[in-house]
């Protein structure tokens, strides 16, 4: 067994995350679209939205009408999902109410995505896919935090 010549030791890799801030997010049957810039030499580690304020969601009749989704893909058109699959950040059933600072964890990221780290800076689409909810009183804000790792 032949041992390394020359080892050294240095810091590693770092995670570093980027902010969205979307105003009138909820958007009553439509989509919201947005995009950022991944770095270059990274991979996608994290994603998670945090609702900016007290947003409240009127009755949109029971069911999954309310709901809304969250996808993260590289096609321009916004349709894509290669990062980030659909994940439901707005479950109208379970609470119509959306209070400032509750945090929803996308953890529907791709994992062949996170597989190579982008050779250059690479644009992001996303797309929140809203459903059919009548009323929205409050700020109807919210921030994406996308975690970064950089090597």
């Amino acid at each position: 067994m032949a041992l390394a010549k020359k080892a050294a030791q240095r810091p590693g890799s770092v995670v570093a995350s980027r902010q969205v801030a979307i105003e009138d997010f909820y958007v009553t049957s439509s989509t919201v679209d947005f995009s950022f810039v991944q770095p270059e030499r990274t991979i996608v580690e994290s994603i998670h939205v945090m609702f900016d304020g007290l947003t409240t969601l009127a009755d949109a009749g029971g069911g999954t009408a309310g709901d809304a989704s969250l996808t993260i893909g590289t096609n321009s058109d916004f349709s894509g999902t290669e990062v980030a699959t659909a994940k439901t950040i707005v479950d109208f059933d379970a609470d119509p109410s959306l209070e400032d600072g509750k945090v929803v964890n996308v953890n529907t990221i791709v994992s062949g995505y996170q597989g190579n780290a982008t050779t250059a800076d690479t644009v992001l689409y996303g797309r929140i896919t809203c459903g059919d909810a009548p009323t929205i009183t409050g700020t109807n804000k919210l921030q994406i935090h996308i975690g970064f790792r950089h090597f």
